[in-house]
């Protein structure tokens, strides 16, 4: 049992080999498939290459803001107003957002295409272009279209329509299309280009974006670098340049936007607070100074003075926690609310980073978003990133809330705790200068809320007021050379895409086949041995028998002989061995006189019995008369005399044949004559070797008939034609033992051309190798697709 478990493994890994083999051996013979297959995708590549314009690149550097301060702006970093950390990754995503490269391609006019057309080529004239482009009234989109034009002398152009007309008009005219009123004008280059065919290509404006939004690479210079390195191609260096300088451009611009916008709401909020506390200042004040009046109060004890000393402390940093609680409500209502509008809660007195660059982010996306509405309808699939985008942000900055709140409330209950310890020791002040205490200690907390919030909005305004940007251009948007060739990587994927291919044709073609490739599969589904395997035979001629020129068939044929001697045991004489197949064209009949030539070279009496008396062969290879008396005449009675049936091959003289004779209408009823038995018995005393060549057993029952009169049965299966169905009816006869000592012949062995089997070397038996003629040649060659 542990012996078998060991084996399996190693059996299995050996199959798999086997199999990798033979389907390399398949592929090697057809050759010709993967040549045509590599010369097809090499070409196809090699002409794309060809066609494609060069590319060239243009590079630019640009410095984001970290938002770290010094000295002076402590207090913008404390509040988390102005600058916030800027996640790199965020501003990479920001830099090739949709909206800022559809701004540089709408404020560049990148959507239209000027071309020099000539008669064998297509000159992209961007730099250099003679006319302008230009919609004075659009009525609708404009479409992915084109138009010509013959630029002329004196100002003046010819429109080449569509339907052939011309139209001859100066430039600055306003001209009309299905798109609008539009209008060319001349530029410094139009003289250069008289009499020449220029095309005005229009595409679709977020056509084009999308393809520079794929075409831009923006990348950190390193881990955790805030200088990103921006870079396009382009077929005109120039578009390219002008291209980024305006997505930098675009990019500066909606960062002082942000920041303004951000600054803006940390004014009005702080504006709003101040106006508050001013309210609540002047009512402490006045409530302060009635009851000292009133009640003719001069001053606080030494112990009151001390309560109100460290309760006012105390009191500070509670307002200062309400402050940012509210803030954090307000943040906490925006996210949960369905609201996508710009006035994002401010993040004033929050001093966790996470969440006021959160906020942040949050704030910059919905002013894509909300700059996007105004120009393309929100059902639009442009959105659904967007959206999905906005969704997340909210979702982390909930989850942020969550932890910044806890730890708020935590440091809340601890103040409240030390306020309630100070008034357990005020207990024993008399109650007139207590009030007054409480009422002081108000008036002390509304100063210094108002002093605090005076101060960060004095520092906000000021920044307010700064034209600085967050972004600085280290290295102008510059051209950087032509764009490394991708000829080698394209002809590499199809050369190995050209071998791919065919091989995946060749392995479909054979699992989609349903033919006996393997002996391996005969073996293991019939569990009958394959007693020898022979090559495929061209010619259907006996000369490889008798021929002194040995080639590999003869061989096998004379290797059957052999094997044939111990499947009879060694017999000496009367021995009757059966062929048979599954269906016709198996080469049985041309097995059956292979092998009797082989037979009677070696000297032993055979005769062959064409017993397939419904389709007769066995003549027809020997070149013999089918009209001469044969095996029918004598089974139905019309000859009695057995040596009148039997014809000597011409070839051997130990070689006989008997033929089929008339064909019969009732073939099988022949057989079952009485007389088959006599003529057999009368055979074994003048022969050694008797072979039976019957019908294909699948089709008609001659064989069962005469199969009890057999000792041997050699059953062929042909690669390559017969059927894997007819596996399991071997299977089936063989368990039945319907047919005497059963082996199979594996014919028309093509090692090649299925890459299994032996691999013979026939140097060894060919002394004068006969060239193949030319019709032979390409019979070869086409058969190996």
């Amino acid at each position: 049992m542990d012996t078998e478990q060991m084996q399996y493994p190693v059996n299995e890994e050996t199959d798999n080999f086997n199999a990798l083999k033979y389907f390399l051996s398949r592929c090697v013979y057809h050759w010709p498939l993967f040549l045509i297959g590599v010369l097809i995708t090499t070409g196809i590549a090699y002409y794309s290459l060809k066609k494609q314009k060069p590319l060239f690149e243009s590079d630019a550097k640009v410095l984001v803001n970290d938002g770290k301060s010094a000295g002076a702006n402590t207090a913008l970093e404390k509040l988390n107003v102005g600058e916030v950390s800027k996640g790199i990754d965020n501003e990479i995503e920001i830099l090739r957002s949709r909206p800022l490269v559809l701004e540089a391609v709408k404020d560049l006019n990148l959507w239209i295409q000027y071309q020099e057309i000539g008669k064998y080529y297509q000159k992209d004239v961007y730099s250099t272009a003679p006319v302008r482009f230009k919609i004075i009234n659009k009525t609708k989109p404009v479409g992915n279209l084109y138009f010509d034009i013959i630029v002329l002398a004196d100002n003046h152009f010819v429109l080449l329509k569509s339907d052939g007309s011309t139209l001859n008009t100066s430039f600055n005219t306003v001209l009309k299309n299905s798109f609008g009123e539009w209008m060319l004008t001349a530029t410094k280059f139009t003289p250069d280009y008289i009499g020449k065919k220029i095309r005005i290509n229009l595409s679709n404006p977020d056509v084009v974006a999308s393809a520079y939004q794929n075409n831009v690479k923006v990348l950190a210079s390193s881990t955790g670098s805030n200088l990103l390195n921006l870079s396009v191609s382009d077929e005109v260096p120039e578009r390219g340049k002008n291209f980024l300088k305006a997505l930098i451009d675009n990019y500066i611009v909606k960062t002082k936007e942000n920041k303004n916008l951000a600054q803006a709401n940390s004014l009005k909020f702080l504006n709003k607070r101040i106006a508050e506390t001013t309210q609540e200042l002047n009512d402490a004040e006045r409530k302060t100074a009635g009851y000292k009046s009133s009640n003719q109060f001069t001053d606080i004890s030494a112990k009151g003075g001390a309560y109100l000393g460290n309760v006012q402390n105390n009191d500070a940093k509670l307002a200062e926690l309400k402050i940012q609680l509210d803030i954090l409500s307000s943040i906490e209502n925006f996210v949960n609310s369905s609201r996508n509008d710009n006035n994002v809660p401010v993040t004033t007195g929050i001093t966790d980073g996470t969440l006021a660059g959160l906020v942040n982010q949050l704030s910059i996306v919905l002013q894509q978003r909300n700059k996007l509405l105004a120009t393309t309808p929100e059902s639009n699939p442009i959105f659904e990133p967007i959206n999905k985008q906005i969704k997340s942000i909210k979702d982390a900055i909930k989850e942020a809330l969550r932890g910044v709140r806890s730890s708020l409330m935590i440091t809340k209950r601890e103040l409240e705790s030390n306020n309630s310890r100070f008034e357990s020791s005020f207990k024993e002040v008399p109650a007139q200068e207590k009030e007054f205490v409480g009422l002081t200690r108000q008036k002390t907390l509304k100063e210094d809320q108002y002093l605090y919030l005076s101060q960060q909005r004095e520092t906000i305004a000021l920044n307010y007021a700064s034209t600085l940007s967050d972004v600085q251009i280290v290295d102008a948007p510059h051209e950087a050379g032509m764009t490394p060739s991708k000829a080698p990587l394209v002809l590499t994927t199809a050369f190995i895409l050209g071998l791919l291919l065919p091989a995946g044709f060749v392995y479909g073609r054979t699992a989609l086949k349903n033919q006996i490739i393997d002996k391996r599969e005969i073996e293991s589904s019939t569990k009958v041995p394959v007693v020898s395997e022979i090559n495929y035979e061209e010619s259907n001629s006996l000369k490889s028998i008798t021929s002194r020129n040995g080639n590999i068939f003869g061989e096998q044929i004379r290797e059957l002989r052999t094997k044939l001697l111990h499947l009879h045991q060694n017999k000496a004489k009367g021995r009757v061995t059966l062929f048979t197949s599954s269906t016709s064209a198996e080469g049985k009949s041309f097995i059956a006189s292979s092998l009797g030539l082989a037979i009677a070279a070696s000297g032993r009496k055979t005769v062959i019995l064409e017993l397939d008396l419904r389709k007769p062969k066995i003549s027809q290879n020997y070149g013999l008369s089918p009209e001469h008396l044969g095996i029918s005449d004598y089974l139905s009675g019309k000859v009695t005399d057995l040596q009148k049936i039997l014809q000597p091959s011409l070839i051997r003289p130990e070689l006989y044949i008997i033929g089929a004779g008339t064909i019969p209408e009732n073939p099988s009823e022949l057989l079952e004559n009485y007389r088959m038995q006599g003529m057999l018995d009368e055979l074994k005393t003048q022969f050694d070797d008797i072979l039976l060549d019957t019908p294909p057993i699948h089709l008609v029952t001659d064989a069962m008939i005469v199969a009890d009169l057999s000792e041997v049965t050699l059953y062929i299966i042909r690669q390559g034609y017969t059927s894997k169905e007819e596996l399991d009816f071997i299977k089936r006869i063989s368990k039945e033992r319907r047919l005497p000592k059963l082996n199979i012949v594996f014919n028309g062995v093509q090692n090649q051309k299925y890459g299994n089997g032996y691999h013979y070397d026939n140097s060894y038996y060919t002394q004068n190798v006969e060239k193949k003629s030319l019709k032979s040649k390409f019979k070869d060659f086409f058969s190996r697709f």
